[in-house]
């Protein structure tokens, strides 16, 4: 199992430590590559509905995205996502969106992937915090979420749409699956939806997800998404998961979580 206090708290060496070659070249050190390798396996203490296989390659995979999209269709992955296969990238000039969409044959699965915060526009949109109307979903009523995420992820829907809609001909049998990390979690949430609206079911686990709309919004996502399928998780000491933040603790009246969370404390344990 990927340890997620490792991965969670985020310095791209900590991301990168995931991730065993990128073009043929070692950048893990030989102590971080064992302490992976004694992570791999399932964690007893994991609440046994979590899908710790899916999590193990979603987390690779998210780490693999901070590399960034010069490097996506080169690298090669090992570990839980060995044999995968990049497709297309997803770019977003404006905000510097980036990640990939490819395919994983062991798991007979699409997955779309989002990078977290590399750049001074990923922080940009980060920071551009005003809630914005939610118009993905009519029905949706008075819904808001975060304008620099929901920004980014309306810049490139359409290509994620047409992408993965395309990848479902090719493989009719495999399921789509959609992670990130931080501000790529945060696209990936919205991405769901907007994927659903489309007529493709997903699930997805993505790592140290913000919150990305108000109370409205959070009440009217499981009305679309099978909230038993969408995972969120969470480390002991990750501060982003508690951004953006509420008014005196009212999480009510600003932004509310949603999706399943899975928790990890300070000793590694899930609750």
């Amino acid at each position: 199992m990927v340890n997620m206090k490792w991965y969670t708290t985020c310095t791209v060496a900590t991301l990168l430590s995931l991730i065993s070659f990128v073009q043929g070249t070692r950048f893990i050190s030989k102590e971080a590559e064992e302490i992976y390798k004694s992570n791999i396996n399932m964690n007893l203490n994991t609440k046994t509905s979590f899908p710790m296989q899916q999590a193990n390659i979603s987390a690779y995979l998210s780490a693999a995205a901070i590399c960034g999209m010069e490097k996506y269709e080169s690298m090669i992955l090992k570990g839980p996502a060995v044999g995968f296969e990049v497709k297309s990238i997803i770019y977003d000039e404006k905000t510097d969106m980036q990640g990939y969409i490819g395919v994983l044959p062991s798991d007979e699965a699409i997955y779309v992937v989002f990078r977290g915060s590399a750049s001074i526009k990923n922080w940009i949109v980060n920071v551009d915090a005003i809630k914005t109307e939610y118009t993905s979903f009519d029905e949706c009523i008075d819904c808001n979420v975060h304008k620099g995420w929901y920004t980014a992820e309306q810049n490139v829907i359409q290509y994620v749409i047409q992408q993965v809609k395309s990848l479902q001909e090719i493989y009719p049998k495999y399921v789509v699956k959609v992670t990130g990390h931080s501000l790529g979690a945060a696209v990936a949430q919205l991405t769901t939806m907007d994927l659903a609206k489309n007529g493709i079911k997903t699930s997805m686990i993505n790592f140290g997800q913000p919150r990305t709309g108000d109370v409205n919004y959070a009440t009217f996502v499981p009305s679309i998404v099978d909230v038993a399928t969408t995972w969120r998780v969470t480390h002991d000491k990750d501060t982003v998961v508690h951004l953006p933040p509420t008014v005196d603790g009212r999480e009510d009246e600003t932004y509310q979580h949603i999706c399943t969370e899975e928790f990890e404390d300070i000793n590694g344990i899930f609750k």
